[in-house]
């Protein structure tokens, strides 16, 4: 108890040095003396770990002091700098929000442009889509042929070349990445137009339109 009020005796002593600084400024400064009679000072109500079993007190903005009996437990602190990412994370959310919606005013100065927007996009993704399924029926084809060869020469009992096989891989191996390729296409297609789609919502609710 008595190593508890030197202590805390050391607290106040060195609090009073920024007792007036902390009067004449905004925050409030939160100040605490450690197991080890090292004072740590820092703004707001945030407590340095190395306080969460020792004495601590609070300076107002007026340079009241306020002392803080009870200790704090590790786990509180640990809930309190979660919240405070927490709220980081939420507030940069709603900053990037803000800025999206401010690029799509002045973007857009209607609702039919947002339209032709779409429709371009469309157009561009509807000849990839268009071509990247002609690779692939042609590339089908050419399997297929290397299949029937092989088919015949396997009738036959005849053993089949080496290289009939490789390209028989090489052509399978071939189509599979054309058919990737077409189905990222339609994927592309189908996230652009519902992009557009919220885009138009959003607009519409921004502008106070209707629906």
């Amino acid at each position: 108890m008595f190593k508890r009020g030197l202590l805390f005796v050391s607290l106040l002593a060195a609090m009073a040095l920024v007792s007036g600084a902390c009067a004449a400024g905004t925050n409030k400064r939160f100040t605490c003396v450690d197991k080890d009679g090292k004072t740590h000072t820092t703004y707001g109500d945030v407590i340095p770990p190395e306080c969460a079993a020792g004495e601590s007190a609070t300076i107002n903005e007026k340079g009241q002091v306020k002392k803080h009996s009870d200790k704090f437990d590790p786990e509180q602190q640990r809930a309190s700098k979660e919240e405070a990412e927490r709220k980081k994370v939420e507030d940069a959310a709603i900053a990037e929000q803000q800025r999206q919606n401010n690029t799509l005013l002045s973007t857009y100065a209607n609702e039919k442009e947002i339209d032709d927007a779409l429709k371009r996009n469309l157009d561009l993704l509807n000849s990839e889509i268009e071509g990247n399924a002609l690779m692939v029926q042609s590339e089908q084809q050419t399997l297929d042929g290397l299949r029937k060869e092989l088919a015949g020469i396997n009738k036959a009992g005849k053993k089949p070349a080496d290289s009939l096989l490789r390209d028989i891989t090489a052509s399978e191996s071939r189509l599979e990445g054309k058919q990737k390729a077409l189905a990222l296409s339609e994927l592309k297609k189908e996230k652009v137009t519902i992009r557009f789609e919220n885009d138009k919502a959003t607009y519409r609710r921004l502008k106070g339109l209707s629906k």
